[in-house]
């Protein structure tokens, strides 16, 4: 309905549907799925590199958390509670490795969204923070790309590392492996 503000210059019916439909039902539009020709042309990703290059550096961790033994190179994207403090550490990046630290009341946001939330939950959730400051929370946190927002939903993204932990100490020890104690 809207085809000019997608960069669409005309909709046509898939391929498929001119073998099951007459031209007179798909002359009115009347398809389930549709081709479209662009108004103008757009650069396209090449996925394809893109993902290659992921899975390369996604073997290189793997690789280094062998031959360290540690969970911790296995994690990409986690973060340590500390209390009244959070350290986010995001390896999603190999050649730029960011650590964050959250103050209290980013703490207090970022762990009120560990499950997806509403605006409006949080808000109830965590009433000592005003709306402007709720507002630079998340907008900063939707940047930097630590939550997930989808209309007025939000979502942690980072795992934390203590469950990583508990979860990693119980399989092993399903699986009778001795455990180290420094973990």
């Amino acid at each position: 309905n809207n085809l000019e503000e997608f960069n669409i210059e005309k909709i046509q019916p898939n391929s498929s549907d001119n073998l099951l439909f007459p031209d007179e039902l798909l002359d009115k539009n009347i398809s389930y799925f549709y081709n479209y020709k662009r108004k103008k042309k757009i650069q396209e990703n090449n996925w394809s590199k893109i993902v290659e290059f992921w899975k390369k550096d996604r073997e290189e961790l793997e690789k280094q958390a062998i031959k360290t033994k540690k969970i911790i190179d296995k994690t990409i994207f986690y973060f340590k509670d500390g209390g009244n403090f959070i350290k986010i550490y995001d390896k999603r990046y190999s050649e730029n490795v960011v650590i964050y630290v959250l103050n209290e009341l980013e703490r207090e946001v970022f762990l009120s969204c560990i499950d997806v939330i509403s605006y409006q939950e949080l808000q109830q959730k965590v009433p000592n923070i005003e709306e402007y400051q709720m507002n630079d929370i998340l907008n900063s946190f939707e940047q930097s790309g630590i939550i997930f927002k989808e209309d007025d939903l939000y979502l942690s993204l980072p795992l934390s590392y203590a469950k990583i932990i508990g979860k990693t100490v119980k399989e092993k020890s399903e699986q009778d492996i001795s455990v180290p104690q420094n973990v």
